[in-house]
């Protein structure tokens, strides 16, 4: 499903990835590779929706959907508590599940060389499993089994 227009692509970026995409904006800015002015107003609205990811990120209150502060600001009994555990569980569960999906890509890297990448993302299931890269980002028991289908795969080849 595609996202409306006037949505931010990097609402719900990790850290990481916001500081990917801000050292790609500035590879850009320093190129100046537009040819076009279309070109240059879509790299503008990137940035902008860029921009107001970061800000969103370092900036609490009670006006940010999502967060804690919103809900608790609503609530006609407060639990902080919950609130930011629920909000802590959450966060966790997103960033564990980038990091799983980071070490297979790393060890599929490492094992399979430039076959890695499409070990782990193809409609390429491994011994009748699902997708590595959907194991790997549910679980830990998911990335440890990917783990072990990859070292029997180079097994396998080093045979």
């Amino acid at each position: 499903m595609r996202k409306p227009p006037d949505s931010n692509p990097y609402r719900d970026a990790s850290f990481d990835e916001l500081a990917q995409a801000c050292s790609e904006a500035s590879r850009i800015l320093q190129d100046r590779p537009f040819k076009t002015r279309a070109e240059k107003e879509a790299f503008a609205a990137r940035l902008r929706f860029l921009l107001l990811a970061i800000a969103m990120r370092f900036r609490v209150g009670e006006s940010i959907p999502g967060t804690p502060e919103m809900e608790l600001s609503r609530s006609v009994t407060p639990d902080i508590e919950a609130s930011y555990m629920e909000w802590h569980a959450k966060t966790l569960r997103r960033e564990s599940a980038r990091v799983r999906v980071m070490t297979l890509y790393q060890a599929a890297n490492f094992a399979l060389g430039k076959e890695g990448a499409y070990w782990v993302l193809p409609g390429c299931p491994v011994a009748g499993k699902s997708r590595p890269i959907d194991r790997a980002e549910r679980s830990d028991d998911g990335l440890r089994l990917c783990l072990r289908d990859l070292a029997a795969l180079c097994a396998a080849r080093n045979h």
